[in-house]
């Protein structure tokens, strides 16, 4: 058993240290690492056993805002990253001649 809580344990101060370090988690939440000791006693009360079992809380990624579109093609609902009626506009354009319409 004590092995094995041993090598649990020299990994997880990295875990904190580098979401600690990662700008995308929140600054002032608080990083735990706690090593739990469970002990079950025998019936006759002459032992136990012992479970020790290692946690680590950190702060969770931020979350980001984007957005999608919603299509109804074909009976079929489906999601786009850019708005596909503004898409529709310049159908049939050429990448160069899209470009000369925004820089007017």
């Amino acid at each position: 058993m004590p092995g094995r809580s041993a090598s649990a344990f020299p990994e997880r101060p990295g875990s904190v240290n580098a979401n600690i370090k990662d700008p995308n988690t929140l600054l002032d939440k608080h990083r735990k690492i706690s090593l739990t000791f469970e002990f079950v006693p025998y019936k006759d009360r002459s032992g136990a056993a012992v479970v020790c079992s290692v946690d680590t809380k950190l702060s969770p990624v931020n979350g980001v805002d984007s957005t999608i579109y919603l299509k109804k093609i074909d009976g079929v609902i489906e999601a786009f990253t850019q708005d596909t009626s503004q898409l529709d506009l310049f159908e049939g354009e050429t990448e160069a001649e899209q470009q000369q319409k925004e820089a007017v």
